[in-house]
């Protein structure tokens, strides 16, 4: 969350005339409903066998296009091991402080964390980063943005190919 994956992925995509495919903005438009409705209507286990399905259902049917996925994605029914195989990974890797400074300007439009109080904001991140590392880390690549731009960070990871 708030690391710039959505910024990075269009401005990578229209750089190479491809599609950036945004995986929870397809969950909605395959559900016709918000990702925070999925998950209070349905639960979070229908949401990750529907995050799954589409993912498999891209990764399998498209090609020339990047993905932004969300922050869960990996860390469930081995979607990391998943996307390692039939895709290259990258890790946007950041600063609590920083993740904390960007998301508490517009904390009320992200469901997620709406309700949690801005003084518990940065251990919820935290908390939420250190549960899910083990995941990210698996990624092939890793893009530390304490030492990039998120600009620097799109011509590295154009150089990648």
């Amino acid at each position: 969350m708030a690391v710039g994956k959505s910024y990075i992925c269009e401005s990578i995509a229209s750089q190479n005339n491809i599609n950036c495919i945004d995986l929870d903005k397809e969950i909605e438009i395959i559900n016709n409903m918000s990702i925070a409705e999925i998950f209070n209507t349905k639960g979070e286990e229908y949401f990750r066998a529907q995050e799954r399905k589409i993912l498999l259902d891209i990764i399998t049917n498209k090609k020339n296009y990047i993905m932004s996925c969300g922050g869960g994605t990996p860390c469930f029914k081995n979607n990391m091991d998943i996307m390692n195989k039939y895709a290259m990974t990258i890790y946007l890797k950041d600063k609590p402080s920083n993740i904390y400074n960007r998301l508490i300007k517009d904390k009320n439009e992200r469901p997620m964390i709406k309700n949690i109080k801005q003084n518990e904001l940065l251990n919820f991140i935290k908390t939420h980063l250190n549960g899910r590392k083990f995941f990210y880390e698996k990624s092939k690549h890793t893009i530390d943005l304490t030492q990039l731009s998120q600009d620097k960070a799109i011509e590295y990871i154009l150089n990648l190919k």
